[in-house]
């Protein structure tokens, strides 16, 4: 019996007799924020050769995007009214930026990765005729602007 005894209060100092205790569940909540991310497309310097009525010019839109469903990026862009003569100003080539259609281009709205527009540049044979030699040249600037839907 004292061995009995003595075994239990062994056991017992150790840990090894537990009383029940209630289970107790806890609940963890994970959040994410994905912060909008994208990336523009813009063309690049282009060279438009001599009495070419339509040129590529390349594309605008979203080569990445990660949006969420009211993102929208819009890019707008602003070239000069024409290529201007570099030693002389006033002479001067009209030209359009235009979508592949013809359709005058002015701004795109891009909500989803690989949304693209084609450009071409678009100049008529009677401003060609009237062009004097010489390099001609002019600046598009691209205008980028990230929105939410209902909000302009």
């Amino acid at each position: 019996m004292n061995k009995c005894l003595g075994v239990l209060a062994v056991c017992s100092a150790m840990g090894c007799l537990s009383l029940p205790v209630p289970a107790v569940n806890q609940n963890t909540h994970v959040r994410l924020l994905v912060m909008p991310e994208y990336t523009v497309v813009i063309p690049s310097d282009t060279a438009v050769p001599y009495g070419a009525g339509i040129t590529d010019f390349g594309a605008v839109g979203l080569s990445r995007a990660v949006l969420p469903p009211e993102g929208r990026v819009r890019i707008t862009l602003s070239p000069g009214a024409s290529l201007k003569n570099r030693r002389n100003a006033e002479d001067d080539i009209p030209y359009r930026i235009c979508d592949v259609s013809g359709a005058l281009f002015r701004e795109g709205t891009y909500c989803r990765e690989g949304e693209t527009t084609s450009l071409t540049i678009r100049i008529n044979d009677d401003d060609w005729q009237a062009a004097l030699g010489g390099a001609y040249a002019d600046t598009v600037q691209f205008d980028v602007t990230y929105e939410t839907a209902g909000r302009r």
